[in-house]
């Protein structure tokens, strides 16, 4: 959790230590082909600052010691231990009236990451990543607005760091994590009308 360096709240830092274990699906052409095991286990410095009660930004330092093994199926990722290790860059904004469900407001973020050897990673590679959702009222309805892209910015990035879309949140015809990509965008409206 954040640490706040001063009364106001204003400036922090947050340390963290973490392991996390995932399994991923990797398809082809509609066709799953492979399941992976993802063990991630690290830590973290950020610095940051609260700009306002509804943005903040932090820069920080973050090390992840990666375990990839295929669990069924064909092995088409690389498989082993990898260090990412880099500086990251994070700005957020928040102004719905609820996180879930809002009628009004705009939420945005925008995340990079610069992964190099001098700092501690096996390979180079960048990614960024934005998005935007606004939730406008019209009458006592509600139109939900989104915005996202993200990139490599050019860089090799690891496959197993791909941009993952597909399932309920992007493309509900795939399946969760169906699409890796390097690069993506997508922009997506719903109109939501109060019966009762």
């Amino acid at each position: 959790t954040d640490q706040p360096l001063d009364v106001a709240q204003r400036y922090f830092v947050e340390p963290r230590l973490f392991w996390v274990r995932s399994w991923e699906d990797v398809f082809y052409d509609n066709e799953r082909l492979a399941r992976y095991r993802f063990s991630d286990f690290g830590g973290g410095f950020d610095v940051g600052v609260n700009l306002t009660d509804d943005a903040q930004i932090r820069a920080g330092y973050l090390y992840t010691r990666r375990n990839a093994t295929v669990e069924t199926g064909a092995s088409l990722l690389p498989e082993g231990d990898r260090d990412d290790a880099g500086i990251t860059l994070a700005a957020t904004y928040d102004s719905r009236d609820t996180a879930f469900n809002p009628t009004r407001g705009v939420a945005a973020a925008v995340e990079y990451a610069h992964v190099e050897d001098s700092l501690g990673a096996d390979f180079d590679w960048k990614r960024l990543e934005a998005g935007v959702a606004w939730a406008l009222p019209v009458r006592s309805d509600v139109i939900w607005l989104t915005l996202a892209g993200g990139t490599d910015l050019g860089s090799p990035m690891p496959v197993d760091r791909y941009f993952m879309l597909g399932g309920p949140g992007s493309f509900p015809g795939y399946e969760l994590g169906e699409l890796r990509l390097t690069d993506y965008w997508t922009a997506s409206g719903s109109y939501l009308w109060k019966i009762k």
